[in-house]
């Protein structure tokens, strides 16, 4: 199954790029030298409708493959699941369905929900396997929507959610040179400074009615815990995005709302050499769609669509990646695309998703309450390792 998945995910990467290279290329070279004819225009908004309808059939399937994978790891050694999913199960069954108890606090580690972000399982990484139910959830929306977590930001659960200080450091000092002899030695101290490291509790309480929960053909624990789950990873995911964005170093304001290959040349160099060496893009589809057209000054495509899986597509030799909760191109301040190094993004999870039952909340309708709590943040500890491009603003 994952293998005939994996071969017509080849199968459209390789559509993808023949038509970039058939269809799109052409029409940016004309671009660069005059105006589109009325039939280049149209044919131009098909091309580009293409290979919209390539990516999304590429993401799903990616998809596919990773529900694949993680449905055989759960398979292995006939058929049994690993012993900490199972422990989970049972909880789950005794707040949702047993009612043996009103809640109950899922615990996790920072090993756990890595795995789970990197699509590993027991088979390839020993260790437990998280509970697809409840994590496999939670931690898509962050994969799918909050590109950051892919570009390469850091994951660590913490044991409780009290404000951290982070020590960073602001100036690096300065040595010296052609000191005479016996003469005393100076120089210029490092300064250093504190990063707040908070966290936001996360919910959402579903009411669902009492003959749905009692139906023994409805899996109310994939349920409810599928929807609580990714509704707060989305949420948490918009934050992580944004909270990026808003703390990255404004590096170009453009001169239209979207940027130019001169713009994203000098984005790409206001970043430091370590922090441009590990750099990605990360940019919203309208500005996605509009940098697939722009050209080097030899005419060449600076646009460089993925031919193979797992792999992103590249702009300027650099991994671009879609992030759905950043700023739309627009007047005023929008920072729709950002450029650097996230592994200094630090996204902090307080090490438990609490789920509780009540059958006297919504009593009157006969309805039942299920209710998850989540407690995150992150941090960008360094605002110079991610630079940002605002839209002109009007």
């Amino acid at each position: 199954m994952i293998d005939d998945l994996k071969r017509g995910l080849q199968d459209i990467l390789n559509k993808r790029a023949n038509l970039f290279e058939t269809e799109a290329k052409p029409l940016i070279e004309i671009a660069g030298t005059r105006d589109f004819t009325a039939e280049e225009q149209a044919k131009d908004a098909d091309v580009e409708a293409g290979l919209l309808r390539y990516d999304r059939a590429i993401s799903m399937v990616r998809g596919q493959i990773e529900a694949e994978s993680q449905r055989e790891a759960m398979g292995l050694n006939g058929g049994a699941l690993d012993k900490r999913e199972s422990g989970v199960g049972a909880e789950l069954r005794s707040v949702l369905v047993e009612r043996t108890k009103s809640g109950t606090d899922l615990n996790f580690t920072t090993a756990e929900i890595n795995r789970a972000l990197t699509n590993l399982t027991a088979s390839d990484g020993g260790g437990n396997v998280i509970p697809s139910t409840f994590w496999g959830e939670f931690v898509q929306p962050l994969r799918d929507q909050a590109s950051v977590i892919d570009a390469g930001a850091r994951v660590i659960v913490t044991a409780s959610g009290e404000d951290i200080k982070i020590p960073k450091l602001k100036t690096f000092g300065a040595a010296e040179k052609g000191k005479a002899a016996n003469a005393a030695l100076a120089g210029t101290d490092p300064t250093f400074e504190q990063v707040t490291w908070s966290t936001t509790k996360y919910d959402q309480v579903i009411l669902t009615p009492r003959e749905l929960v009692e139906d023994a053909a409805i899996d109310i624990e994939g349920l409810v815990g599928g929807l609580i789950g990714q509704n707060i990873g989305l949420l948490l995911g918009s934050d992580l995005s944004t909270n990026t964005a808003t703390n990255a170093t404004l590096a170009v304001t453009g001169a239209g709302y979207t940027p130019t290959y001169d713009e994203l040349v000098d984005l790409m160099y206001s970043v430091t050499r370590p922090y441009r060496r590990n750099g990605a893009w990360l940019a919203n589809d309208l500005l996605i769609a509009a940098v697939r057209k722009l050209k080097d000054s030899t005419n060449m495509p600076i646009w460089q669509p993925s031919v193979q899986a797992g792999e992103p597509d590249m702009l300027l030799g650099k991994p671009i990646y879609g992030d759905a909760f950043l700023d739309a191109p627009a007047a005023g301040t929008k920072y729709p695309l950002l450029f650097g190094d996230y592994s200094r993004v630090w996204v902090r999870m307080v090490g438990s998703l609490r789920i509780e039952r009540s059958d006297q909340a919504a009593f009157l309708n006969d309805q039942i309450a299920f209710k998850g709590v989540l407690r995150a943040g992150s941090v960008l500890t360094d605002a110079n390792a991610v630079k940002s491009f605002k839209s002109k603003v009007a």
